[in-house]
């Protein structure tokens, strides 16, 4: 509403299915909104709209197209503006442009590189376009990777006209970049997704300025090197490159490979494995673009030092169809890291494509056994198939061997219910759950799959979760709580939900806010 009455959204175009605005915020956004029969599809670049939420830009642009005058004309499309400036005068549309500049720092930015002259010029101007101050958290990095479309489209204009300028600009640009993402975090990724466009206009301007391909090349490791984060594939200038720059790249790759010598550095000795660490990162990335094999095993093979590695070894060799490699590695993978999480199941996996069924069987029952959950369980199942009943009844026995004994007597059989319930066994679970314990978090969910056959069952499960819950509950928590107190009502609206609600009321009656919340939803 604030957007709205401070006049912060400005509708572009109003349609009778929707619009295009700006709202000026935190940054300048960009938003629309299409309402298509009982569909509505929206989108704004503010970093709620762009993590699944309907943001507040968008509720101020809808407020804005609703309260429009119906005998307001109607904004004009795009395509009639652009028709009706080509018609003015150039003095005029230079005044226009001139005041709009006055009032806008990044169309004013944007005019002063379009009109720089020689190289300095625009690499000052670029400069100045690439500039922020101090760490960029989250959310400034979100507003520093949309203004990042502006040179992005400059540089692309730029390729037109001079592709070996756009390339010793983007260079200059990237190289600036990289210096930025060191300083930011970036973990929305918008920065990266834009300096991934970055280097495709990069390669795209060396391949169109016919650079020499050996220099491109030299040009191309020197920002490899800068690159601490894989932002600039190499696949996205291997065509760029041509056959005489792959080469000339690969020989350096190869040169600093091979000067790390034979022995890796161990992972204890934590600088010399961070100083190896980007050297085997580009061998890696050059061995998968060629496509070759023995390559991309000499590098992992580097890396055995744990479980992972092998694991990675094993998935090489599948994707390059090498089976019984990948049967081999996973052995010797199991033979050196037994517990290491996933290595049983791994090579389990390997023994059933080999038909060794048995085997496989073994290994995922001790997986099971070491490390039972749900991903285990299902991965028994699948191998047992036919046998699975008398296989099930073993590994249920053998959970409930291990359940942790309560100061009440009962035992916590939340794995045990939790397999039950993916297993489709609802009416076990449920006998199980009344007579046991378990987390507040299984008890909700049983009681959700309950719900239509044993309403209050399912109630009663509820019930016991909030009362697990309630006591370490802050004043955020109760709102996500309430939900459950009303549907317990809902399920078993008999006298033991009633006296459930009078007991937490007594309970907990100086939680103020609690005690609010439960009134307002009618919850006496």
């Amino acid at each position: 509403m604030g957007y709205f009455r401070d006049g912060r959204v400005t509708l572009s175009e109003r349609r009778e299915d929707g619009f295009d605005a700006r709202a000026e915020g935190t940054a300048s956004y960009r938003l629309w909104l299409r309402a298509d029969g009982g569909r509505l599809d929206w989108a704004c670049t503010c970093p709620a709209a762009e993590n699944g939420g309907f943001c507040k830009h968008l509720v101020a642009g809808a407020l804005a197209w609703l309260g429009g005058d119906d005998d307001d004309e109607p904004t004009e499309p795009e395509q009639s503006l652009h028709s009706a400036l080509q018609a003015q005068p150039a003095e005029r549309l230079a005044d226009w442009l001139y005041q709009a500049a006055l009032d806008d720092p990044a169309l004013a930015r944007s005019l002063r590189l379009r009109l720089s002259g020689g190289a300095a010029e625009l690499k000052k101007a670029l400069g100045a376009m690439l500039r922020k101050r101090g760490f960029l958290d989250w959310q400034r990095s979100m507003a520093f990777a949309q203004r990042l479309q502006e040179p992005l489209a400059l540089l692309t204009d730029q390729l037109q006209r001079d592709p070996s300028l756009c390339l010793e600009l983007t260079e200059y640009a990237l190289k600036r970049l990289l210096r930025i993402y060191a300083e930011a975090d970036d973990s929305g990724g918008s920065i990266g997704d834009a300096m991934h466009e970055f280097a495709g206009l990069h390669a795209r301007a060396a391949a169109a300025a016919q650079v020499t391909p050996r220099k491109f090349a030299d040009r191309l490791y020197t920002l490899k090197r800068e690159d601490e984060w894989n932002l600039f594939p190499l696949a996205s200038y291997w065509e760029a490159l041509g056959t005489e720059g792959r080469e000339h790249y690969a020989g350096h790759i190869e040169a600093e490979f091979a000067a790390l010598g034979n022995t890796p550095a161990s992972s204890s000795d934590t600088s010399a494995w961070l100083a190896e660490a980007p050297i085997t990162q580009r061998y890696e990335e050059l061995a998968r673009v060629r496509g070759d094999f023995e390559a991309l095993l000499r590098v992992l093979m580097r890396n055995l030092g744990s479980g992972h590695g092998y694991q990675r070894i094993v998935a090489a060799c599948r994707e390059y169809g090498h089976d019984s490699m990948a049967l081999a590695w996973a052995q010797r993978g199991l033979e050196a890291y037994p517990d290491w999480r996933g290595m049983r199941t791994l090579a389990a996996g390997e023994l059933e494509r080999a038909g060794r069924v048995d085997e496989a069987r073994d290994l995922l029952w001790a997986e099971f056994v070491n490390r039972p959950g749900t991903e285990s369980w299902q991965r028994l199942r699948e191998a047992w198939d036919e046998k699975w009943p008398g296989v099930r009844r073993q590994a249920l026995a053998s959970v409930a061997e291990r359940e942790r004994q309560l100061e009440d007597g009962r035992r916590d059989v939340t794995l045990r219910l939790e397999l039950l319930r993916r297993d489709g066994d609802l009416e076990t679970a449920r006998r199980l759950a009344l007579e046991q314990s378990a987390n507040a978090g299984e008890l909700q969910a049983l009681a959700k799959a309950l719900s239509r056959t044993h309403p209050v069952d399912a109630s009663c499960l509820i019930r016991r979760a909030v009362d697990a819950q309630l006591p370490s509950a802050n004043a955020r928590s109760y709102h996500s709580l309430i939900p459950h107190l009303m549907r317990a009502v809902e399920l078993d609206p008999g006298p033991a939900t009633t006296r459930w609600l009078t007991e937490i009321r007594q309970r907990y009656k100086a939680r103020r806010k609690l005690i609010g919340l439960m009134d307002k939803a009618g919850l006496d």
